[in-house]
């Protein structure tokens, strides 16, 4: 099989930029790009995720777009990262009444300003985009052995393994 030419492929962020980014988790972006990280979403449905889409008691999101398998995905919030997405839970419930987790940012272009000097004030490889975080999630969950269908199922791929799809369950606590 022939690997597809991408004229211009997604960077994985790099240990050293995910330990920048860490500790520079005060800033409200750098806390998104690691949600991002750690969770897989894509830029836009990141930025539409609303309070109601979270479940606080079992600390999931339900989200997603673009494809059948994509939509209305249920999303465990990892331990590391729960403190950031909690941060924004309190924030939003306090400062905004529009409903959303990501309220700072009306649209995906403000983000992205917003994300471009974020990358270069904190000197992290220029060619970043946002969608960066998605590919490093999933090369890192493949890294660490996470079981391929389990990655699929987080970011909302389709799964075409009947087995899989059909007759596999997958709990939010598996998926954890």
């Amino acid at each position: 099989i022939k690997k597809e030419e991408v004229e211009n492929p997604h960077l994985t962020y790099s240990e050293e930029e995910l330990e920048i980014l860490w500790n520079n988790k005060d800033d409200e972006l750098a806390k998104s790009i690691l949600i991002e990280c750690y969770m897989g979403w894509r830029p836009n449905e990141l930025l539409s995720i609303k309070l109601s889409d979270i479940d606080e008691l079992e600390m999931t999101i339900i989200g997603g777009s673009k494809t059948h398998a994509g939509k209305d995905r249920v999303v465990p919030v990892a331990s590391k990262i729960r403190p950031l997405v909690e941060y924004f839970i309190k924030n939003s419930k306090e400062s905004s009444s529009s409903g959303k987790l990501f309220y700072h940012w009306s649209s995906y272009f403000s983000y992205y300003k917003k994300y471009k000097s974020l990358i270069v004030s904190l000197g992290l490889n220029e060619n970043h985009r946002p969608h960066d975080a998605r590919k490093t999630f999933i090369t890192r969950a493949k890294k660490k052995g996470l079981d391929e269908f389990a990655i699929k199922h987080l970011v909302g791929h389709t799964i075409s393994d009947i087995t899989e799809r059909v007759y596999t369950e997958r709990d939010v606590d598996w998926l954890r």
